[in-house]
C-alpha cells in the first residue's frame, strides 16, 4: 500500500465529519463556511446561510 492509498483513507475522515455537520445544521452550518464568522452581525444578515451552506456541497 502507499501513501497515496493512506492519505485517502485518512482524509476520508474529516471530510466525512464535516459533510454530518453540514447535513445535520443545515443553516446553522453556514458558521462553518471559511469567513463568515468574521462578518459582523449585519454583514451576516444580508447572506443567505441556507445557499451558502449548500455551495459548498455543490462544487
Amino acid at each position: 500500500m502507499n501513501i497515496g492509498f493512506w492519505s485517502c483513507i485518512i482524509l476520508v475522515i474529516p471530510f466525512l465529519i464535516i459533510g454530518v455537520l453540514f447535513a445535520i445544521f443545515k443553516e446553522k452550518a453556514a458558521k462553518f463556511v471559511s469567513g463568515f464568522n468574521s462578518f459582523s452581525k449585519e454583514e451576516q444578515a444580508l447572506y443567505d446561510k441556507a445557499c451558502s451552506s449548500l455551495e459548498k456541497f455543490s462544487r
